[in-house]
């Protein structure tokens, strides 16, 4: 996407834009502005509109207090994040619609929504909305303003993501004063989309007529987020004849199916490969090559914003899902989820039957199965291994 005007609206605050990222400020603060601050760091790092979102609402974590911030920004997903704090607002309208308010109302922690459509109108201000004048404009810098007009256009840029995923939704006006938990940060879909898996036969199953395995990964059918590099885990394991690296224990090949006899193992220690996609109901799909930590408002976990964790947002129009509702954990080649003390519960389904999560214990996440996030659910889908009666010319045997 591609920003086609952007127009300071009367005010004594301070708006700053930098490329496809665009700030606003009331300035009232001693010092330096940490928004401002913020919009810089992200833009120097080549980081897009979700890492300013990001970037933002740390700092008003750190700061403290309501201050008036609102900032918008285009991702490289082709969207348009928007987050706004205090007094300040983002009024948006996708493809013409009706223009909405994204507002923290009373909370301490800033609220945000991406939005995606042909032509994603954003109005960022403090107060009042003022009108524009079209005399004004901004290319880059800071300059006095109570607000700033953002209309951005479609664009598609297929670059990866390289600061934390935002999915994307639908805004919503401002929930009502007093509401419990009203800041979420995302809007669930009404009907989620369900990307197709595809189902497998064991390794041992002896034939077409063997149990079916758990689906996997079929990447061609999901949303798969695009994230930065995830920091590298050395683990011990085994490579086959064509070098692919694998479990210890493993009898067959993760990557191309061939058999790991006793006599073929190469033991080695090296990075950790990805083990799968933690597939959201949704249709989103994250690859199982870093920690996550689920719920309403990751950002609030220290190890996410430690950057031991990645923050993995999901919500519903219920409000079954936690702030921080679920940890999910890789431990050497294992994958481990944790209910973080959410208030609606986890619900691990297996084929052993289902098993309500208790806060705090870590269970293993066997491929193929699903937790439960209040109302919402993630599974577990591990990567595709070719059919091993093909030979390697492609011929089947």
């Amino acid at each position: 996407m591609s920003v086609i005007e952007c127009v300071p609206l009367a005010g004594r605050g301070l708006v700053a834009r930098r490329g496809g990222l665009v700030a606003l400020t009331d300035g009232q603060g001693p010092g330096p502005d940490p928004l401002l601050a913020a919009l810089a760091a992200v833009a120097d790092s080549g980081g897009d509109g979700g890492a300013l979102v990001l970037a933002g609402t740390r700092a008003a974590v750190e700061r403290g207090g309501r201050p008036a911030w609102a900032c918008a920004g285009v991702t490289f997903g082709g969207e348009v994040a928007v987050l706004a704090h205090g007094e300040a607002a983002a009024l948006v309208s996708v493809d013409g619609g009706p223009e909405t308010e994204v507002a923290a109302g009373g909370s301490m922690i800033p609220v945000a929504r991406t939005l995606a459509g042909a032509v994603v109108a954003v109005r960022l201000v403090i107060g009042a909305p003022a009108a524009p004048d079209p005399r004004l404009w901004l290319d880059a810098g800071t300059v006095f303003g109570g607000g700033v007009m953002l209309t951005v256009t479609q664009e598609q840029n297929h670059s990866p993501i390289p600061n934390g995923p935002y999915a994307t939704a639908v805004p919503t006006t401002r929930a009502a004063a007093g509401q419990a938990d009203a800041e979420s940060w995302f809007r669930a879909e009404a009907q989620p989309a369900k990307p197709t898996t595809r189902m497998t036969r064991a390794d041992d199953d002896g034939g077409a007529d063997g149990p079916p395995a758990p689906p996997i990964a079929d990447l061609s059918t999901m949303k798969l987020e695009q994230l930065g590099a995830a920091e590298p885990v050395l683990v011990d394991g085994a490579l086959c004849a064509r070098m692919h690296f694998n479990p210890p224990a493993a009898t067959f090949c993760r990557e191309c199916g061939v058999s790991l006899r006793e006599g073929t193992k190469n033991a080695r220690r090296q990075p950790r490969p990805p083990l799968g996609v933690l597939l959201v109901d949704d249709g989103r799909g994250y690859p199982l090559d870093r920690d996550y930590v689920i719920g309403r408002e990751p950002l609030l976990d220290d190890d996410v914003a430690a950057g031991r964790a990645a923050p993995l947002p999901v919500t519903d129009a219920e409000g079954s899902v936690s702030r921080l509702h679920l940890r999910v954990s890789l431990v050497g080649w294992r994958v481990e989820v944790r209910d973080l003390g959410s208030a609606n519960g986890s619900v691990l389904y297996r084929a052993a039957g289902p098993r309500a999560l208790a806060p705090a214990d870590a269970v293993v996440l066997d491929p193929g199965a699903r937790v439960g996030v209040g109302r919402r659910s993630v599974q577990f889908l591990p990567y595709a291994v070719p059919d091993r009666s093909a030979t390697p010319d492609g011929a089947t045997s």
